[in-house]
């Protein structure tokens, strides 16, 4: 846990020192969306001095264009705290992406009861997963999604239901899909736990219906006209989309050359650890790791995205690990034995 640490302070050390004088907007690493993220908080920055706080958020669509109004309200917020310097930005993102890594690595290990230790090794290893990794030196919402996903599952876990609960609602105004995973998860985790209270049950389905009367009440039309005009069989294209793309051939020009090159060895690793993590499953399914209840939130994100633009990089990057890494502990393990 001490070396995770030092990497942490050598990382941010770093950043202050060679971005203390850039300024965000300076540079973009993204695509458009990012320069939108840009443009949209600097209506935040601007009307939370001339019009508060509170206005703002009473007309937070204005600010938005969407339901996903919090990491608007962030940016804005932190960017006017830090005045816009680049290398605090870049020390906020990493601190988060940090400990994005650490819950996530600890999730895993509870939900598969591995060693407390694995979850050490893990951490540092997820500082090598690149997609994230890019993202982070970014305005973009995914690290922070990430990080709210992770440490939600990880609350569940460790029975700490308010805490989960507070990190849930923020994570709603961030990406509604990624929270009604973690419900998905849950109800699923519980019945197959066998630990399903009837309490449990009516708190997840007030959750739901609550949060879906919002949307219908609002946005009825839209909502409807995306369900209607859904080709289920894009479901399970989507679903080997996720799990394999983008495919190193046909990725955006604007990537940098370390992401085309993780993509073109990443690929040739996921469908040959898949292949032996199906082949293992089938000879001793015992040994391997599984989760019904990751499959469920990992499909239900899957659907939900098919129902607006398809899985696309950014959220394909937030969700691959809970798939991969434990195909790939489970290929390691039992290739040891």
């Amino acid at each position: 846990m001490i070396i995770y640490f030092y990497i942490y302070l050598i990382f941010i050390s770093v950043l202050l020192l060679v971005f203390n004088d850039s300024k965000i907007g300076d540079f973009f690493v993204t695509s458009h969306d990012e320069y939108r993220y840009y443009v949209l908080s600097n209506y935040v920055m601007a009307d939370s001095k001339s019009l508060g706080w509170l206005y703002i958020f009473q007309n937070y669509y204005d600010y938005s264009q969407s339901l996903h109004f919090g990491y608007y309200m962030y940016l804005g917020f932190v960017r006017n705290f830090i005045n816009d310097n680049l290398g605090l930005w870049y020390v906020f993102q990493t601190t988060i992406f940090f400990l994005a890594n650490l819950y996530f690595s600890k999730f895993i290990c509870l939900e598969f009861k591995l060693p407390e230790k694995d979850s050490y090794y893990l951490s540092i290893l997820m500082i090598f997963y690149l997609p994230l990794f890019y993202l982070t030196f970014s305005l973009m919402r995914d690290v922070s999604i990430f990080f709210l996903i992770s440490i939600s599952l990880y609350l569940y876990k460790k029975e700490k239901f308010y805490l989960m609960g507070f990190f849930m609602l923020v994570l709603i105004t961030y990406r509604m899909n990624a929270c009604l995973g973690i419900v998905v998860y849950v109800i699923f985790d519980l019945i197959l736990s066998r630990k399903i209270q009837f309490k449990s049950l009516v708190y997840a389905f007030l959750f739901v219906f609550f949060v879906s009367l919002y949307i219908l009440n609002n946005y009825f039309d839209k909502f409807m006209e995306r369900i209607y005009s859904l080709d289920y069989l894009s479901v399970l294209f989507e679903s080997f989309r996720f799990m394999f793309s983008p495919i190193p051939w046909q990725v955006d020009a604007y990537i940098p050359f370390y992401l085309y090159i993780w993509y073109y060895i990443s690929f040739f690793a996921c469908i040959f650890g898949v292949f032996l993590y199906m082949l293992f499953f089938s000879y001793n399914k015992n040994n391997i790791l599984f989760s019904k209840s990751l499959v469920a939130m990992i499909l239900f994100n899957v659907f939900a995205y098919s129902t607006e633009v398809g899985v696309g990089f950014r959220q394909t990057a937030v969700l691959s690990p809970f798939l991969f890494v434990p195909v790939f502990i489970s290929v390691i393990k039992r290739v040891k034995i």
